[in-house]
């Protein structure tokens, strides 16, 4: 069997307009081409191409599912005459059981894609293969990436509704298009930001994983570019966004209650992933990595300090990728009172929001106010 996959939009083509099975679909009738017969009074280029390939007769039967809707199977000849009266009545018989196989294919494959687009495609293939129970699942070794965009607030506040969601899927197909070609997946949307999960098992290695997930950083930055020079043409103010880099260990399976389940990743490395996806706002890069990633990681970090992170008894160290600093920074934030730096301990404290912020290591932050993009 042959399968052919068509894209949305599809059947307002000239292709399908003009092809001898819209009307089949449409109306749930059969029609039939015989090329011996000088009746047919315009061809489509379907038609057109089957009698070029020696087609004498073209037979478009109607498949109508349970759910009331028209699909189509199509038989072909090349037997001077086309086929018999005999040979269309047999393949009439036919339909029923046609159907039922046909019906029972697609609503699996409608199904796969269907969880496959809303869980993502390894929970999708668990779910289907029945592990669906809550709390069932697996605890994996993996890379933990954490994005957010930076000032959606602001944006959603000044764009129309349709705007906005053009905006997210804008900056969401940036990032998940990486995510999937590195053999990541993605666990969940949240709000503008997402979580996704490189599984250090099927990802070659602790070593290979993290350079997957480098790599999906670097490629939606640098589309992240491409989208803020296009916005600068069109008047428009620059996105930016923050990416954190984590590995750990996961809980990955059934979560919720028992009538609504969400098949996801959860535990303290997914945690520390999202807190220090925050600090992107507080040093300017771009990217940040933890020292566990460090540790695994083959290629060049650069050591970026240490930090207090929201549910962690001790500072983090933090690292980035030279190149990597926010092009795009957040608006200007009301400047610090002071800045206390030692010889062994550097205390940072910003009071812009009645909060200090604690900072130490060999690595000084420098609390400076940002100044909005040009």
């Amino acid at each position: 069997m042959e399968e052919i996959v068509a894209r949305h939009g599809i059947e307002r083509t000239s292709a399908f307009l003009e092809s001898p099975v819209r009307s089949v679909l449409e109306h749930g009738r059969p029609a039939r081409y015989r090329f011996n017969q000088s009746r047919i009074r315009r061809l489509s280029p379907l038609l057109k191409e089957l009698r070029a390939d020696g087609v004498t007769d073209y037979l478009v039967l109607p498949l109508t599912f349970s759910n009331g809707r028209h699909n189509a199977v199509t038989f072909a000849t090349k037997t001077p005459g086309g086929f018999a009266g005999t040979q269309v009545a047999r393949l009439t018989r036919l339909l029923p059981a046609l159907r039922a196989v046909l019906e029972t294919f697609a609503t699996r494959e409608i199904t796969a894609n269907l969880l496959d687009a809303y869980i993502g495609r390894q929970a999708a293939r668990r779910v289907l293969e029945g592990q669906i129970r809550r709390g069932t699942g697996e605890s994996i070794d993996a890379i933990i990436l954490v994005a957010d965009m930076r000032n959606f607030t602001r944006l959603s506040d000044q764009l129309p509704g349709a705007a906005v969601i053009a905006l997210l899927n804008e900056f969401f197909e940036n990032l998940v298009r990486p995510i999937h070609a590195y053999g990541g997946e993605v666990l969940k949307f949240l709000g503008d930001g997402l979580i996704a999960i490189f599984s250090i098992a099927t990802c070659g290695g602790e070593g290979h994983a993290s350079e997957c997930a480098v790599e999906v950083a670097r490629s939606a930055l640098a589309s992240l570019d491409g989208v803020n020079a296009r916005r600068a043409r069109q008047g428009e103010s620059p996105i930016a966004m923050g990416v954190a880099l984590h590995s750990g260990k996961v809980f990955y399976g059934n979560v919720g209650a028992s009538d609504r389940l969400d098949f996801t990743a959860v535990g303290p490395a997914v945690n520390l992933a999202a807190r220090l996806e925050t600090m992107t706002k507080v040093t300017g890069y771009s990217l940040l990595t933890s020292e566990r990633f460090a540790r695994i990681y083959p290629g060049r970090l650069i050591p970026v300090g240490s930090f207090e992170l929201r549910g962690l008894s001790k500072p983090e160290k933090v690292f980035s990728i030279g190149g990597l600093a926010s092009k795009w920074p957040a608006p200007a934030q009301p400047r610090p009172q002071r800045v206390l730096v030692s010889s062994k301990r550097r205390l940072a404290r910003s009071r812009s929001k009645g909060r200090s912020r604690r900072v130490s290591g060999s690595h000084s932050l420098r609390a400076v106010p940002k100044k909005s993009p040009p």
